[in-house]
């Protein structure tokens, strides 16, 4: 078996204790000096009990018999006939009893004020216009007559509601519809199939306030 030395068997890089190995020391550590505290508490309160059953012991037997005056150990006892009575010395013992301090409370955050509550704006309402209803329209129809034999007519209506033209038929009927209320002035006008004779002619103003029939004539 080789033989070691002291410096064979020290670790020059000896290992350093994390973080956690201290901890669990410092709790060891408090933990012990916790019940040593407790066993000290503990002896301290058991001195005061013997003194106390002592000091019973020693007020019971002075009480014994008349003349007898009994002092604490090392007193002188004196006995007289003419004094019963019985003076017991007391020793006071002061026992230091250590007290852990009371943890410090935890601080407790003050309570938020609640936010006051503003009041709600009064609400502005805007008066809204009244919606217009869709625009009415009518429509007029009749006939164009005087016009010579073989030509287009088309009559037309300039007002309000702007320019509305209808081409009438073989028989002179016509038909014109979508026109607003107004007053509108009405032209008629003939062409010839040739295109080589025209004619117009102002056949003056209609009032339009509803579907309605109106005939005109060419005057010559």
């Amino acid at each position: 078996m080789p033989n070691f030395t002291s410096s064979d068997l020290s670790d020059p890089q000896p290992p350093v204790p994390g973080e956690r190995e201290r901890a669990l020391v410092a709790a060891r550590a408090h933990e012990l000096g916790r019940r040593r505290r407790l066993v000290q508490g503990g002896g301290a309160l058991a001195l005061v009990a013997a003194l106390a059953v002592s000091v019973a012991a020693l007020t019971a037997g002075g009480s014994a018999g008349p003349g007898h005056r009994v002092e604490a150990a090392g007193a002188s006892v004196d006995t007289t006939a003419s004094a019963p009575t019985t003076q017991a010395a007391t020793p006071t013992t002061t026992v230091a009893t250590t007290v852990p301090a009371p943890a410090p409370a935890p601080e407790t955050a003050p309570a938020a004020e609640s936010e006051a509550q503003t009041p709600a704006a009064a609400q502005q309402t805007t008066p809204v216009a009244p919606v217009e209803s869709a625009a009415t329209t009518f429509s007029v129809s009749g006939t164009v007559s005087g016009a010579p034999a073989g030509t287009t007519v088309s009559i037309t209506f300039n007002g309000p509601g702007g320019t509305f033209t209808a081409t009438a038929d073989g028989s002179g009927n016509y038909s014109v519809s979508g026109l607003p209320a107004g007053e509108y002035l009405v032209v008629g006008q003939w062409v010839a199939s040739t295109d080589d004779a025209t004619a117009a002619e102002k056949f003056g103003t209609v009032s339009v306030t509803g579907d309605s029939t109106v005939s005109f004539s060419f005057s010559s």
